[in-house]
């Protein structure tokens, strides 16, 4: 970009980042997302042939992802620009892109109709069996009655199992699409406190949930722990 052009778009650029209060600040104190909204604005505003965009809908608030996913839309239908998307977000995907590719172990797996690839993403990633991290692993997640009716009360079942002593400080059941994004949070951290895991011994959730608000269809159900010795516990039915 020549000086020229820098100073014709400057007040765009500044604007579509929203960092116009802080553009006196050195750079290298900007937070990392406001560092990426500027590094995003600056590359939408380059007129190149080819964008290649990665994974900027993780960061920034909800109004800033909708205008990067509008500006791409721009450059690609209005411009007529190729605009290179690499992503996991299924539903930003499928918004935004007619072909997609598919890529496995940086190799190409796939390539076609949008639809088609995010399929066969999401069907290679299933994960049908319980997983465990960090000394925890999770017995047991399961629901009640089968099939689940929207608006009835639901039973859970959750069974987890640690080798070493730990203190859950956090759990939450994670309700997911069928794009795997997150559409809902059932927190089951208790007012009592904290959970304790004692070695080699099963810590048991169980629960009602008065009713769950989920039109018809097929959700993926994942799980959150937070504690001394695990992060995070992520499972996918």
């Amino acid at each position: 970009m020549t000086k020229a052009e820098i100073r014709s778009k400057f007040d765009e650029i500044v604007e579509f980042a929203g960092v116009a209060k802080y553009i006196d600040t050195p750079v290298k104190r900007y937070s990392s997302g406001m560092y990426v909204r500027l590094a995003f604005a600056v590359a939408a505003h380059l007129e190149p042939e080819i964008l290649v965009v990665d994974e900027v809908l993780a960061v920034g608030d909800s109004e800033f992802q909708k205008k990067a996913l509008g500006k791409m839309k721009d450059v690609s239908l209005k411009e007529g620009r190729t605009v290179l998307f690499v992503s996991h977000n299924m539903g930003a995907i499928r918004h935004l892109c007619s072909k997609s590719i598919l890529l496995k172990n940086g190799l190409l797996n796939a390539h076609g109709n949008t639809n088609d690839i995010i399929e066969k993403y999401l069907n290679e990633n299933k994960k049908e069996t319980i997983q465990s991290k960090n000394n925890i692993t999770i017995k047991k997640i399961g629901f009640s009655p089968q099939p689940i009716l929207s608006d009835q009360p639901v039973q859970f079942n959750i069974i987890l199992h640690s080798s070493v002593e730990d203190v859950i400080n956090s759990i939450g059941i994670l309700i997911y699409d069928q794009l795997e994004q997150r559409i809902a949070i059932v927190d089951l951290r208790s007012d009592a406190g904290n959970y304790i895991l004692k070695p080699d011994q099963e810590l048991n959730f169980t629960g009602t949930m008065a009713q769950l608000p989920l039109v018809e269809g097929n959700y993926k159900v994942g799980l959150f722990v937070g504690g001394n010795f695990v992060s995070e516990i992520f499972l996918i039915l």
